[in-house]
């Protein structure tokens, strides 16, 4: 009715109609939502992913509001206290407090710039299982490669492997960054590396 009114809808009466859809158990409604807010030239906000992030958590599927959490930083929009409050709090709920401690330890230390340190955390929360393939992962590697860092780079790259953590997009800028710096030496060894990731993957 709204629409056949053509009353103009914004980003918050769509966050709010998200926030409805999954207290009501209907979240299989919500990427129609989505796909129509696209459609209608409404670009998601802060408040929009918050209410994704937030209807996730409540279903457990922390798989998804990090992948939600991951796409904000792709689609140029910041993740705020609230962000991050609401899968802090989600975990925990869950009985997950140390993966939340995990989190926020990672996080903090990678803000710090402290990424020997950083790395321990990462690796343990790769032996728990608890990271995914995620646009995290990504910005902490770049941020490696950026400073010059091969050490911790290169075992956090092997621990990633292990974990089978590690995407495509995450090896390509390796790669890319490596050659620009003409560490080809290193820049051969990871494509060895992937090739035999690739090959292992395939087998399974």
């Amino acid at each position: 009715e709204i629409v056949r009114n053509k009353i103009e809808l914004d980003a918050g009466i769509y966050s709010t109609l998200i926030n409805a859809l999954f207290k009501a158990g209907r979240k299989n409604e919500v990427p129609g939502i989505l796909k129509e807010m696209k459609e209608g030239g409404c670009k998601p906000n802060s408040v929009t992913y918050n209410a994704l992030i937030s209807g996730f958590c409540k279903e457990k599927d922390f798989e998804a509001a990090f992948t939600i959490l991951d796409e904000m930083g792709h689609k140029g929009c910041k993740a705020n206290p609230i962000s991050y409050n609401v899968i802090l709090g989600g975990l925990c709920k869950d009985g997950k407090c140390n993966e939340a401690k995990d989190l926020i330890l990672f996080d903090g230390l990678c803000v710090g710039m402290q990424f020997g340190e950083a790395a321990l955390i990462l690796d343990e929360m790769i032996f728990k299982g608890f990271v995914s393939r995620s646009a995290r992962i990504h910005s902490f590697v770049g941020q490696m490669c950026d400073i010059g860092n091969v050490e911790v780079l290169w075992t956090v790259l092997n621990a990633l492997i292990k974990g089978n953590v590690i995407d495509f997009d995450t090896w390509r800028t390796v790669i890319s960054k490596m050659c620009k710096d003409d560490m080809l030496l290193n820049a051969s060894q990871l494509v060895e590396s992937l090739i035999a990731s690739a090959n292992t993957s395939a087998s399974c």
